[in-house]
């Protein structure tokens, strides 16, 4: 009589890098050069030009479509596993429900932003300035989909580091969001508008929704 093989509860998770494994690998092979200039965006000497022709929506092409979803994949996981100290042992990641949470949760939160963010561009007439910067952001959260990926594999898999590279991923994942929020905010604040404008518009579409996702994920923890 046979038995059926137990589930590993990594088993998802393998999966999970093995779909983003093939977008990144489908990025790269569709356009070698960009993604490598990606792979160090902050850094590269042609920065305004890749980060402002970044628009990850149907009809840009395999790369941005490609990047666009495997950051919000990889985005979705380091949270989870942010939420998975060590104590004493690795953690067990059984909970592939709480990452369908967080996915749907970071779709909702960008969408929302980015949607309300468009609006107030249009009342005001800044609409096209509006969405540069979000393709800014966009493009600057790709980047850190392609540098968080192989953190994320080496903890999942890496058995007693987990708890040094647990702590590298935090600051790779603070580090990397502050990189894009400083860029899109360098960009909001080139727009023709008052400065009191401005800074309003940063605190209400950007910090304050920041806020508001991080207290929900200390709920999670908690």
């Amino acid at each position: 009589m046979e038995h059926a093989l137990p589930i590993h509860h990594t088993d998802w998770l393998l999966w999970l890098l093995l779909g983003v494994f093939v977008l990144l690998l489908a990025a790269h092979l569709y356009n070698p050069m960009r993604f490598k200039a990606f792979a160090i965006l902050p850094f590269h000497a042609n920065r305004a030009e890749i980060e402002g022709g970044f628009r990850p929506v149907v009809g840009r092409g395999l790369f941005d479509i490609s990047l666009g979803v495997s950051s919000f994949a990889i985005l979705g996981l380091a949270l989870f596993l942010v939420l998975h100290p060590y104590h004493h042992v690795p953690p067990v990641l059984a909970g592939w429900r709480m990452y369908l949470r967080l996915i749907v949760v970071l779709l909702l939160f960008f969408v929302f932003k980015n949607f309300i963010g468009l609006l107030v561009g249009w009342i005001f007439n800044k609409t096209e300035q509006i969405a540069r910067a979000q393709n800014i952001s966009f493009a600057y959260r790709a980047w850190l989909g392609v540098l968080l990926f192989p953190l994320c594999l080496a903890m999942i898999f890496g058995g007693e580091a987990y708890q040094v590279l647990y702590y590298a991923l935090f600051i790779v994942l603070c580090g990397g969001y502050y990189l894009s929020f400083q860029f899109y905010a360098i960009s909001i604040w080139r727009m023709d508008a008052l400065s009191y404008y401005k800074i309003f518009y940063l605190c209400a579409l950007e910090i304050t929704p920041l806020i508001f996702l991080v207290s929900w994920l200390q709920s999670l923890y908690r």
